[in-house]
């Protein structure tokens, strides 16, 4: 291909790098390469004007790359100003409770910035322009029949746009089927926000009528829920494993009650948070809800704290939005973030100064979540090892299942991250340690599992694994005499973590006086038809 046939086609694809480009310099690199490759389109138009000489096709081209010019540029502009997606929680939330007053202020208070991307915009458009009229050859035609070389880039930017646009996810980014969603997902957002109300409305009723407090309550005290994400204890040294995954809470297991065999009530992360903290049984998620910890310790007396690597529209509107404080790092929605969870360091230990003399601070970790090479930093790049006890029994069970290479190589980055998990549950152990309340606790669990290779070739959520669902749940009190070390036989129920958070802070559900918890003697694995869930998904 010659040099002037190479700059038509430049020219004929400087649009959809410019309009993928741009988004992807903003910040959002995935979303970029999705938008640039959908509007590959518009050279079909192009195609067809150079074709049948008719000016229609010109114009819908021009239209046609205007349309995803704005998109970019809207999708951008949140990345630009707020170094976030536009479906980020407090964008979404913001929209929601907006007024036409609050939308014009914002606007008028944006000028400045809306007249750079008016700029922007008219100057990609006047160099579009000029390079088509004034340099881009119309007479020369792009594929020639004489010349197989020329129809490489055409058959290639071809089956990329086809390709695009066949692919739900990528094909949901487009413009009209984005801002359709996006309406979509406002007005159910608003709906949501509703009925949550509703639901925290009665969390706080029951608790003020069923809530009481037990002799040994303390009136300064500090307790931190620390809730991980996608970590399974068949990963974790102190359950058996043998890679040194958890070195921190390895050391410390003489102060720390460790259950290894305990279980989530959902392989996902929405489902799995609700039971946690509120009465949803497992398996049950059409359950509503009608009482929560959250509420319970409020009615308490404790000032309340959500502190968040994640950002998912629901949990904080039917948590996050219920406590006192709600801080989220994570500013791309769902748990898409590269945000480390150690970039909620400060914002613990800002949160353990507070003046309130009973805190209840629950901070929500993004853990082990997919794509777990986003997880950690290098210096946590561990696996594999040059340790052979280390390594061969892992490489011999990851043989006994055929895995992958790319189930392999997962693997080394899932224990990376539980590496780092240990790290960052250290450094919170520590702050709290340190508190000066009379009474202090803690509680860390995972919300669900991880399939990383265990029984099948895979890496993921697992609803239909042991590894989906078994989780680590650990606990320390400094005044609470509870079993130390860790327990590697005896079977617990995660659900139940809002029966065993508030006895821990020295509360009772009047409703409940059968409550016995996971570190008695006699506590027992309640029946579940569901159970084992893997078998029942």
């Amino acid at each position: 291909m010659n040099k002037k046939y190479f700059i038509n086609y430049l020219i004929l694809l400087l649009p959809s790098i410019t309009i993928g480009g741009l988004l992807a310099y903003s910040g959002d690199i995935t979303d970029g390469l999705k938008i640039g490759f959908l509007s590959l389109l518009g050279n079909a138009f192009i195609a067809l004007f150079h074709k049948k000489r008719s000016k229609i096709y010109l114009v819908l081209a021009i239209l046609w790359y205007v349309l995803f010019l704005l998109h970019s540029m809207t999708l951008s502009a949140t990345w630009l100003l707020y170094n976030s997606k536009i479906n980020a929680y407090f964008i979404v939330q913001s929209i929601a409770n907006t007024s036409l007053n609050e939308a014009t202020e914002y606007f008028t208070h944006s000028l400045p910035y809306l007249g750079v991307a008016s700029a922007v915009f008219v100057g990609l458009g006047v160099l579009s322009y000029f390079l088509f009229t004034k340099i881009y050859n119309r007479d020369r035609p792009l594929v020639q029949k004489k010349q197989k070389s020329t129809w490489i880039l055409p058959i290639i930017i071809g089956l990329l746009c086809v390709t695009a646009w066949a692919i739900k996810p990528i094909r949901a980014v487009s413009p009209p089927i984005f801002w359709i969603n996006y309406v979509k997902f406002i007005q159910q957002f608003k709906a949501q926000l509703v009925e949550h109300k509703n639901w925290q409305h009665n969390w706080t009723q029951y608790a003020q009528q069923n809530i009481s407090k037990l002799p040994n309550f303390q009136e300064k005290q500090t307790v931190i829920l620390i809730i991980s994400e996608s970590l399974t204890s068949y990963n974790l040294h102190s359950c058996g494993y043998p890679r040194h995954t958890n070195p921190n809470m390895f050391a410390a297991q003489n102060e720390l009650t460790i259950f290894c065999n305990a279980y989530s009530g959902y392989p996902s992360t929405l489902g799995a948070v609700k039971s946690i903290l509120t009465d949803v049984p497992a398996a049950q998620p059409e359950y509503v809800p009608t009482k929560s910890i959250l509420a319970d310790a409020k009615s308490a007396g404790f000032k309340t704290f959500w502190l968040s690597n994640q950002d998912d529209s629901y949990i904080a509107s039917l948590f996050g939005a219920f406590t006192d404080q709600a801080i989220y790092n994570n500013k791309r929605s769902g748990r898409s973030s590269f945000a480390k969870d150690e970039e909620l360091f400060p914002l613990v230990k800002n949160t353990l100064a507070d003046s309130a003399p009973k805190k209840l601070i629950v901070v929500h970790l993004i853990g082990s979540h997919p794509n777990y090479s986003a997880r950690y930093t290098d210096k946590f790049k561990l696996f594999p090892t040059q340790d052979n006890a280390q390594e061969q029994p892992v490489q011999v069970q990851l043989a006994q299942i055929n895995a992958s290479s790319w189930t392999k190589n997962l693997r080394d980055k899932y224990d990376n991250s539980v590496a780092y998990q240990d790290w960052v549950f250290n450094n919170i152990f520590t702050m709290l340690k340190q508190d000066k309340a009379e009474s202090r606790g803690l509680i860390f669990l995972s919300d669900h599992g991880n399939e990383v290779g265990h029984v099948k070739d895979f890496a993921g959520h697992s609803p239909t694994t042991q590894a989906g669902y078994r989780i680590p749940v650990m606990l320390w009190h400094n005044q609470l005499a509870l079993p130390k070390g860790a327990n590697q036989d005896k079977a617990i129920d995660a659900t139940q973590l809002d029966d065993n958070l508030r006895f821990m802070i020295g509360l009772q559900d009047k409703t409940n006086t059968a409550f016995v918890p996971w570190w008695a003697d006699n506590y027992q694995f309640p029946s579940n038809a569901k159970f084992p869930y893997w078998e029942n998904p």
